[in-house]
């Protein structure tokens, strides 16, 4: 409903000036998403986003919808275009290679743009449903008008899914489609309309969450609640037994078909109709399990040893994916909610009416069964030895539905008391974070710098250690090219033994120079003495300038907030690994200037 000269006031409605709010905020959304969205100036230094880009250079399109639905011959699956190992879904590729070959930017050094801006529009997608699920329950719980558009404003502003969005993986891709299924199911759970009605959700939350898979099997962790809100729909309004299976069976054949149709490389070409999984990719699946076994020696694993269960990737969400000030907002909206999921609420310019209801979903059975299963995935992911924080990427629109209504309470302490003051204030509170983090995109990246001055002031022919299971510097630039030096490797990673810092010291007496492109190696190796003793000693006395080599040079673009001449830098070196090492990693180049010397005992 619209008030008097388009008030925003509780009703289906949102009026035209909350038509144009959020215009307003899904155009920020995408604006913060685009931003250098070629940040790494075709570089292509983010490693998945990279083999997704090789993939899909390999991909053709196909000429009939059935030749793409084969997978023993579709061009369209990576397992017949010499990809033996791939466990992503095959839908976000599809999309980009069609848009790519369609506008003729279908190439390396333009595939990957394509992706990120896809990226980015996804994600913009994903802050409008969220709308659309807050104006339900805004009417649900009949709470403050501006409840769903501080909601949205929030996961526009949010730092992780802004740099995801920047990156052209399948992560952003997949929550769009789930969070998009989740909307399907709550329309139905919280206004419930007739039998034709719920058929039709039903199919649509069933295919949303088939598209969702087709990007990521993880998406079977949303669908767990997507099942469960159905379920407990269909009994809600007592639908009975065979109407509610019949429902229920179309919501899997909907989700089993555009699974089918959104990723053939799924299914196994050996058997008609083909709707068994394909064997090769469940063995993929099993091996990427492996990885995250210790006994199995995997670098990108290392950096998991020791973490502390639950706080490690809590403080992933406070301190860097969310903010401080969100994170804040959030458990107090989480806290709230829990406690309020006894009682029917109602927030309106400060009024609170609280009535003791059960807990169906009449009453706040939605409520609980989205508190439930937030708190139960979390726990879930932060115990297992990897957490990575795009892990968690799902969670993000319910933390920023949890922050809205934290913030929502907090605003219903002073009742129409300088309520747009106490908004702006909150609000800019709220976008500190976002606005120290988008100072990374301005100006060179940390490599494209480094590599710069490399040609500017290493001379032609100088001998450059570097370490493996990282990017090689220089990079290829109009200033020169790597070809220029001669570039060594350092195994960082091997299991320490004599023979190992033996070649180490073999390649530190011919280099001129050391280069560490990112703290891959130094955080990880130093954080776990017991394991990598000499390697610890190692960077102890690299970073003292004790081993022959003394530091030149330093590339950071951290996260900072510029007040005129005053500047706040945030250092973000304590964060998970995945968050610094692809769009703002530090360099740091040393310089031999004497005898090489590594620690004694080495």
């Amino acid at each position: 409903m619209e008030g008097k000269g388009g008030e925003i006031i509780p009703g289906r409605a949102v009026g035209w000036r909350g038509a144009l709010l959020l215009v307003f905020l899904l155009l920020l959304a995408f604006t913060l998403r685009t931003v250098d969205y070629n940040w790494d100036q075709g570089h292509h230094l983010h490693p998945d986003e990279r083999f997704l880009t090789m993939v899909g250079m390999d991909l053709e399109l196909a000429d009939s919808l059935g030749a793409y639905l084969d997978p023993g011959s579709s061009p369209m699956s990576p397992y017949n275009r010499g990809y033996d190992f791939f466990v992503y879904g095959t839908l976000p590729l599809v999309m980009v290679k069609t848009v790519a070959v369609l506008t003729g930017h279908d190439s390396y050094g333009e595939l990957n743009l394509v992706g990120r801006a896809a990226a980015a529009l996804a994600d913009t997608a994903t802050a409008f449903f969220l709308f659309l699920i807050l104006l339900l329950f805004r009417r649900r719980y009949t709470l403050w008008p501006t409840f769903p558009y501080l909601g949205l404003f929030i996961y526009a502003i949010a730092v992780l899914p802004i740099q995801q969005s920047h990156f052209f993986t399948v992560d952003t891709f997949l929550v769009f489609f789930s969070t998009a299924s989740l909307w399907a199911v709550f329309r139905g759970a919280m206004e419930p309309g007739g039998r034709f009605g719920a058929l039709l959700l039903s199919c649509l939350a069933g295919g949303v969450l088939g598209a969702a898979m087709a990007c990521k099997v993880t998406a079977l962790y949303p669908g767990m609640l997507v099942f469960c809100l159905l379920i407990a729909t269909y009994r809600a309004r007592r639908t009975g037994f065979w109407l509610g299976g019949l429902f229920f069976f179309f919501f899997l054949v909907f989700l089993v078909a555009v699974l089918r149709v959104g990723d053939p490389h799924m299914f196994d070409p050996r058997y008609t109709p083909t709707l068994v999984p394909a064997v090769q990719f469940y063995e993929n699946l099993v091996e990427v399990q492996r990885w995250s076994d210790l006994t199995v020696w995997f670098p990108p694993t290392l950096q998991w040893i020791s973490r502390t269960p639950v706080l490690f990737a809590l403080q992933g969400i406070v301190f860097w994916g969310f903010g401080i000030p969100c994170s804040l907002a959030a458990a107090g909206g989480f806290l709230w909610a829990l406690w309020q999921t006894g009682e029917r609420f109602v927030i309106y310019r400060g009024i609170r009416l609280p009535r003791r209801i059960r807990l169906t979903l009449e009453g706040n059975g939605v409520l609980l069964l989205v508190l439930v299963w937030a708190a139960a995935f979390f726990v879930w992911q932060s115990t297992r030895l990897t957490h990575i924080m795009r892990y968690f990427l799902f969670l993000y629109p319910l933390l920023a539905a949890f922050a809205a209504l934290g913030c929502e309470w907090f605003l219903g302490l002073w009742p129409d008391r300088l309520e747009w003051l106490r908004i702006a204030a909150i609000v800019a509170v709220l976008s500190l974070w976002t606005i120290a983090f988008m100072h990374i995109y301005k100006g060179d990246h940390t490599r494209v710098a480094a590599s710069k001055w490399i040609y500017d002031n290493v001379p032609e022919g100088s001998v450059l250690a570097e370490e493996h299971w990282d990017d090689a510097l220089p990079l290829p630039l109009a200033e020169g090219s790597p070809g220029a030096y001669r570039i060594e490797q350092i195994p960082i990673f091997d299991r320490d033994s004599r023979r190992k810092m033996e070649t180490m010291k073999e390649t530190l007496l011919e280099a001129d120079y050391y280069v560490v492109t990112s703290s891959r190696g130094y955080a990880t190796l130093r954080r776990l003495p017991w394991l990598y003793p000499k390697m610890a000693a190692f960077y102890r006395h690299l970073f003292a300038e004790e081993v022959g080599f003394e530091r030149v040079a330093t590339f950071t673009s951290y996260p900072r907030i510029e007040i005129g001449d005053l500047s706040l830098v945030i250092d973000d070196d304590p964060s998970e690994e995945s968050f610094t090492v692809f769009d703002h990693p530090k360099v740091i180049i040393f310089r031999k200037k004497g005898k090489v010397a590594l620690p004694q005992g080495q």
